[in-house]
């Protein structure tokens, strides 16, 4: 059944999405916690 097929590539499609959407949030959530971290190292050996 060609519909059977294409409600699973949709799924398939739906999952794969949801996935690289929260790992692309969690991404952003640790280059923003760790961003304030570096700019102290950067300053620190600075001086």
């Amino acid at each position: 059944m060609p519909s059977r097929d294409r409600v699973g590539m949709a799924q398939m499609i739906v999952a794969f999405l949801g996935t690289a959407a929260w790992v692309s949030g969690v991404l952003v959530l640790v280059v923003m916690a760790v961003l304030p971290f570096l700019e102290n190292l950067a300053d620190g050996s600075r001086r």
